[in-house]
């Protein structure tokens, strides 16, 4: 005798099913939740929101039992072969199963991994260049502080230089015209010397704020220019003269 389930879903009968053909109604979501199912011999009617995949190949075997035996071993092998091949491809599903889910968890890691790698080589490569721009950016400085400091050198050269002159061409304009004091005329935009003192100098260098408007047979004076810095003080000989504070 065939066990056969007939399945309540809204108080309408439906079947009945042999346990295949339940269990393909089961997976495939006929059957919503809250429907009843019940066979011959059973006292009442069961929920089939408890049934499972595993449950129904249960059903599935203890059927094939319940079979009256017909005498004829070949049957009764072929049903049990059925039933054990079904347990092996549930094994294998759920085998399959686990397989997926250990691939998943192994490709999630690989790509966390491969997350934090791209964060510490883009955080390398920010270090790398900060530490690049820094060292630039010193080279710069220190390029220009060497360029302002020769410059400033190169500056301070040029005025003691031109301090000798003025005072070379003081000294000789007194020895000549026998005077101690002599006007000095300068043009800040070109360095041209004017006045008595032209004869024996021309030019110095242009840019200085401060030159001495009169030279004296004895005593200082002083010169001042931006690429320098404080104004210097010169003897009348063109000598540097020694600042006290």
């Amino acid at each position: 005798m065939k066990v056969e389930y007939f399945v309540s879903v809204a108080e309408e009968r439906k079947g009945p099913f042999g346990v295949a053909e339940l269990r393909r109604r089961f997976e495939s979501g006929e059957f919503p939740t809250g429907s009843l199912y019940w066979r011959e011999g059973w006292a009442e009617w069961r929920r089939i929101d408890g049934l499972s995949v595993d449950a129904l190949i249960e059903m599935l075997v203890i059927a094939e039992a319940e079979v009256p035996r017909l005498g004829r071993r070949f049957g009764r092998r072929r049903w049990c072969t059925w039933a054990t091949l079904a347990a092996a491809v549930l094994a294998g599903v759920v085998a399959a199963l686990h397989t997926m889910k250990r691939f998943e968890e192994a490709e999630r890691q690989a790509q966390v991994r491969e997350l934090e790698m791209r964060r510490e080589m883009a955080e390398a490569i920010r270090s790398v260049r900060q530490e690049s721009e820094a060292r630039v950016e010193g080279l710069r400085r220190e390029t220009a502080d060497l360029a302002a400091a020769r410059r400033s050198r190169e500056a301070i050269m040029a005025m003691d230089e031109d301090a000798r002159l003025l005072a070379g061409a003081a000294q000789s304009y007194f020895l000549e015209s026998a005077n101690t004091s002599v006007v000095i005329s300068y043009d800040p935009h070109t360095g041209a010397v004017g006045g008595p003192l032209a004869h024996y100098i021309r030019r110095i260098a242009p840019g200085y704020t401060t030159v001495p408007k009169q030279l004296t047979l004895e005593g200082t004076f002083r010169m001042e220019h931006p690429d320098v810095g404080p104004a210097r003080h010169y003897h009348e000989d063109g000598r540097r003269a020694v600042e006290t504070p």
